[in-house]
């Protein structure tokens, strides 16, 4: 069932009308993300820069504002 969290929406893939995803498709998606993963450890830690927050805090403003996924390990 869809439940709506901090203003968002979150579905299940069937309940969104998503057809599920090929085992290729899964194969390409985790070959991609691993490369880039590689690409991005390689950058030297001086060289790495910090986004600002606007680029990925969706949770500023909400409810969960602060929450971060180990507060969900405690």
């Amino acid at each position: 069932m869809a439940k709506r969290i901090a203003g968002k929406l979150f579905q299940t893939p069937e309940e969104a009308g998503v057809p599920p995803l090929t085992e290729e498709q899964i194969a390409e998606y985790m070959a991609r993300a691993n490369a880039h993963r590689a690409k991005m450890a390689a950058v030297p830690e001086e060289d790495r820069v910090e986004l600002s927050e606007r680029f990925h805090d969706d949770l500023s403003g909400t409810e969960y504002e602060g929450w971060t996924p180990e507060d969900d390990k405690k």
